[in-house]
């Protein structure tokens, strides 16, 4: 299965089409393929914590930057309580497949093309997410954001007050 720029960068279709994959102990990763969490389960790294009902999310999200000299390009994907999108990294999405079962996205942004993969690690609670700088017409940088939390995967958890921190 392989997409291109067409249906990515179109948010409404990309995000109607979602990938998983299961690590064999009840856990899995699963999004869709715009990258826009749809879903409560939507997340890199969903952990059995007490199969076959007991799941935890870890892993929400790893947003990368692409850094190109002074200029910072966003390409993950959210949405807000609002229905605003931001960023908005879907536009430069130029492919999204599936190889061997495993996803792939590919970003164009100018003469820069960057891939990310990312596989689970058979029978235990973990994902690899590799990044691949496959064109560059000189230096890149990327920086990566992790989203993470510890939550029920069948709950929902919201950002309202101050959190409880315990000393």
């Amino acid at each position: 299965m392989k997409f291109g720029p067409q249906l990515c960068g179109d948010l409404d279709s990309a995000s109607t089409r979602e990938w998983l994959v299961a690590d064999a102990c009840g856990g899995f990763a699963m999004g869709t393929v715009g990258g826009l969490r749809t879903r409560r389960y939507h997340g890199l790294l969903v952990v059995a914590t007490q199969p076959p009902g007991g799941r935890m999310l870890a892993l929400a999200a790893l947003d990368p930057v692409l850094v190109l000299g002074d200029a910072r390009v966003r390409l993950a994907v959210h949405e807000w309580a609002g229905g605003s999108i931001d960023p908005t990294g879907n536009v430069q999405l130029a492919s999204f497949e599936l190889a061997d079962g495993l996803p792939r996205w590919r970003w164009q942004v100018g003469d820069v093309l960057l891939e990310r993969e990312l596989a689970t690690v058979y029978g235990r609670p973990a994902i690899s997410v590799v990044h691949r700088v496959l064109a560059a017409p000189g230096p890149v940088r990327l920086e990566l954001s992790a989203l993470a939390t510890w939550r029920d995967a069948h709950g929902e958890r919201y950002a309202y007050g101050t959190p409880a921190v315990v000393c």
